[in-house]
């Protein structure tokens, strides 16, 4: 199977090298956690997409990850791909719901029958079911991400939810 170009999308670049065992720091927008990972990435080496399968991915802080390649196992060789543009297959994530996932912290977070319920301070990156943080007047609460309770989503300033009932107990 080939893979285009035109069928990834750029994740970001690698910054520099970390430790002895060859790992790489990557600059990204991306939720890398949420990401999975089963057919390779490509670092774009010399204008060539290079195909790398990950071993381990670790979150360094927000917007960088410590990422291991397979194959790559000092920091000699690792310092070649420094600088490199990262590009990934669309298919090993729903660009959509990554897209929001992005845009989705420190905003405000409403229901349409609550009203205002707080602010989402993190993602909790769990496979399958993403959970918003949500830090209210009551202490923090966690709500799935889930598109079909969506009503109205502001990149980057807010988003009404119709939560299910029962699911918005904040007062108890």
């Amino acid at each position: 199977m080939v893979i285009k170009a035109s069928d990834c999308f750029l994740l970001g670049s690698i910054s520099k090298t970390h430790g002895v065992n060859g790992s790489v720091v990557i600059q990204t927008e991306h939720n890398l956690e949420l990401a999975e990972f089963e057919e390779p990435i490509f670092v774009v080496i010399d204008e060539l997409p290079v195909p790398l399968f990950l071993e381990e991915i670790t979150e360094k802080n927000s917007g960088a990850y410590i990422v291991k390649f397979e194959l790559i196992n000092t920091p000699e060789v690792a310092k070649e791909f420094v600088g490199c543009k990262v590009l990934a297959p669309r298919t090993i994530i729903d660009q959509n719901n990554l897209n929001l996932l992005t845009q989705i912290k420190d905003i405000q977070v409403s229901d349409i029958h609550y009203g205002i319920i707080g602010t989402c301070t993190a993602i909790e990156p769990i496979p399958g079911n993403p959970l918003m943080i949500i830090d209210t007047p009551k202490g923090q609460i966690f709500i799935p991400i889930a598109e079909e309770w969506i009503v109205e989503f502001i990149p980057n300033k807010s988003i009404t939810l119709n939560c299910p009932e029962g699911l918005l107990n904040i007062e108890q």
